[in-house]
């Protein structure tokens, strides 16, 4: 092989910033050394710190779960004391129904109850003698919860009842026995509201973003500090993100638990078989272990410290070997530049470092011209294919975007995509002041599909009403699945007798319709409940108006449309949404 020499045309200078010499990138692995043996140390010192912390944090979490199981226990406690208290005052004891229903009422006892709970006297034939039906905020047509297991009424062993969800609040009935020798044994019985746990748990957190969250036996949240979101009859713990959770037997069995706010709390548990109760005291990871940042930032101290000496010795070295390098890398950075034509300038054959780099680096520019060229035809091909691969995923986003918002089964707009479309009609409606109604619709006996051909008859069904309810609305009415064989149609600019109409024909169009299933001719009818929008209630309560109407039709024989006319809204139905209105307003303006 012959030897060729390459020589530069002319001198170029250059000034090498400090950061790209190799005695600074020396010091940098000197640097790396030294921190990474801080590092070590670190770790070792903060973990063991961490563990300590973390187990005296888990003692506090522990008695706190406790007192707070403690709190229940004595809200409790002190409403069967009541209830015990009561059932031996004469007026209870005799179960005279007139002079009971007055003490009930009276102003001496209806104190000790808060609006809500429900207090009545039942005989030894579990017949209710009398009630406090009048005590705290009168709901009319409204109904309480009776009691139902009178055997497990015992003397000196007050009954406490499952869970169950009255007027939109979680409760519980407590029962005491009333002994009467001269007649016979009676019941008191009264429900036990959770709102006495809320207003106690209020002003009751642990540390600055710790909470507790209450469970009952079948793991719904009855409590919770966002009692908006979560509290509300179908959350449980399992939505919280503890998927393996029983109230009953679960026992925390690792350290810390990621939420499904993405957040990782430390987490105690109690459980009291006797109120079927049970407590969650949840405390962000970050809160716990912030006395270990302390430690963190000392290293940090130190680290910073020894970087600064670092870099005086870097200068140092610097200036010490800068100029014999300095011809060297005034070429390859015309190399680095990207004119491959240029050799490194330097010749002969002493064998030191720089020499010998010299030569390297003359075989790594032909190499790398070479490779370039083989890189940039290579690039424009995979920027081809970037191309394509982002084209082909803003498809499968748009398709995902619109499952997120249709019901997989009928095709329909799922309940998150009409609720959105109703609130533009309500923003619409305060503009123009158009009204809207909306149609409530239930498959009537959709059980029984089920129950007896299987749920591909009832998948069958769904989609038979569904495509009916499509076809009979106009291009600008949104049919909805809201959820099991509810359906929810809105109807823009239409009031209440347009919407009355468009319920009945669409009653008849399915009542006329059978689906076939097995061979045989299913005949299908539904229920409508048919209500307009009111701006005083909002959405939620105008929505609820048409399932009110729908639950009348149930009740008288189904397969009919019932109307919720305006002139039926109560002003107690007005001022609870307009209370729910303000607090919703107030969350967004202020939130938690």
């Amino acid at each position: 092989m012959t030897k060729q020499k390459e020589t530069l045309s002319g001198e170029i200078h250059s000034h090498i910033p400090i950061i790209h010499t190799i005695a600074f990138r020396s010091m940098v692995v000197f640097a790396a050394v030294f921190f990474l043996t801080l590092a070590v140390g670190g770790i070792f010192l903060i973990s063991s710190q961490m563990k300590n912390f973390q187990e005296t944090a888990s003692k506090e979490k522990k008695q706190a779960t406790e007192q707070a199981m403690g709190l229940i226990k004595v809200q409790c406690s002190t409403f069967l004391n009541r209830l015990t208290l009561l059932a031996t005052t004469p007026f209870i004891e005799n179960q005279d129904p007139e002079e009971s229903s007055r003490f009930l009422k009276g102003y001496n006892v209806a104190p000790l109850f808060i609006p809500g709970e429900y207090v009545a006297l039942y005989n030894a034939k579990h017949e209710k003698v009398s009630d406090n039906s009048m005590v705290g905020i009168a709901q009319l047509n409204s109904s309480y919860q009776e009691l139902k297991n009178f055997k497990a009424v015992e003397p000196q062993n007050p009954y406490i009842s499952p869970l169950f969800w009255e007027q939109h609040t979680p409760k519980k009935i407590m029962a005491v026995l009333v002994e009467n020798r001269a007649k016979s044994d009676g019941y008191l019985a009264a429900s036990f509201s959770i709102r006495r746990l809320w207003e106690v748990f209020e002003n009751n957190s642990i540390g600055k973003e710790g909470f507790f969250v209450i469970v009952d036996e079948s793991n719904v949240i009855v409590y919770h500090p966002n009692l908006r979101e979560w509290v509300n009859g179908t959350k449980k713990a399992q939505d919280l993100g503890l998927k393996n959770f029983n109230a009953r037997t679960f026992k925390p069995t690792q350290d810390f638990y990621t939420l499904s706010d993405g957040k990782e709390y430390l987490l105690n548990y109690v459980y009291d078989p006797r109120i079927k109760l049970g407590v969650l005291a949840l405390q962000p990871k970050s809160e716990v272990m912030a006395p270990a940042q302390a430690f963190l930032q000392l290293f940090l101290y130190i680290g910073i410290i020894f970087l600064i000496a670092l870099l005086g010795i870097t200068l140092w070295l610097f200036f010490s070997i800068e100029k014999p390098l300095q011809g060297l890398i005034n070429k390859m950075l015309i190399i680095a530049s990207g004119n491959y034509e240029e050799s490194s300038g330097i010749s002969g054959n002493k064998q030191n470092e720089i020499h010998v780099l010299a030569h390297v680096f003359d075989r790594m520019r032909l190499t790398i011209r070479e490779k370039m060229h083989d890189l940039a035809e290579h690039q424009a091909h995979l920027e081809q294919e970037v191309f394509k691969r982002t084209e082909e995923l803003a498809k499968i986003n748009n398709t995902l975007k619109m499952i997120s918002r249709t019901d997989e089964l009928t095709q329909l707009p799922n309940r998150r995509e009409i609720r959105e479309k109703i609130s533009y009609e309500a923003s619409r409606y305060e503009r123009t002041k158009r009204k809207f109604s909306f149609l409530f619709v239930d498959i009537d006996k959709f059980k029984d599909f089920n129950d007896k051909f299987g749920h591909v008859c009832g998948d069958l069904v769904l989609k038979t009403v569904a495509e009916t309810l499509r076809d009979q609305m106009r291009k600008q009415d949104v049919v909805a699945r809201w959820g099991g064989e509810e359906f929810l149609v809105l109807l823009p600019e239409t009031a209440i007798g347009g919407a009355t109409l468009v319920g009945e024909r669409v009653r008849k169009s399915i009542e006329n319709r059978n689906v076939e299933f097995g061979g045989q001719q299913q005949h299908v009818t539904i229920t409508v409940g048919v209500a307009e929008y009111d701006e005083r209630l909002g959405m939620d309560h105008s929505i609820n108006l048409a399932d009110k109407a729908l639950y009348s039709g149930k009740q008288t024989g189904r397969n009919k449309v019932v109307v919720f006319h305006p002139e039926d809204i109560s002003e107690e139905d007005i001022k609870a949404a307009q209370e729910e209105l303000k607090y919703a307003k107030s969350n967004e303006t202020h939130p938690q």
